[in-house]
């Protein structure tokens, strides 16, 4: 148990240091990630304003954040939990495999976030 937490205590590191240069990168070229889907088809996909959003959040602004991507924002408590739920299962019994539970709840946020980006392109 003890090397499986100190392993994902690493990898936890390593996002946190990605993500942290990231938000270094589009805080100085104002520049986000291009989409390659409306790159594509001119359609907002469920997550085009992601980066607005998280960088939104960073500055505290949630109004902003919510604006962006209305359903991300919502959805984020949700996928943290089960993301952080899933973890510590992890580093408590070794095992990869998801839970019931979290596939539910990964499935009816995958289900949410694809109508979200049908009626966002409707209305």
């Amino acid at each position: 148990m003890k090397k499986r937490l100190i392993c994902e205590i690493k990898r936890g590191i390593l996002i946190l240091l990605a993500a942290a240069a990231l938000v270094f990168i589009f805080a100085f070229t104002k520049r986000g990630v291009p989409c390659p889907f409306y790159t594509v088809t001119g359609l907002l996909c469920p997550s085009c304003g992601a980066t607005r959003m998280v960088m939104s959040l960073l500055k505290l602004d949630f109004y902003g954040a919510y604006s962006y991507n209305r359903a991300l924002f919502l959805s984020l408590p949700v996928l943290i939990f089960a993301f952080l739920y899933q973890k510590w299962l992890y580093i408590k019994t070794g095992s990869r495999s998801l839970k019931p539970a979290i596939k539910v709840i990964l499935w009816a946020e995958i289900a949410f976030l694809l109508v979200f980006g049908a009626v966002r392109n409707i209305i």
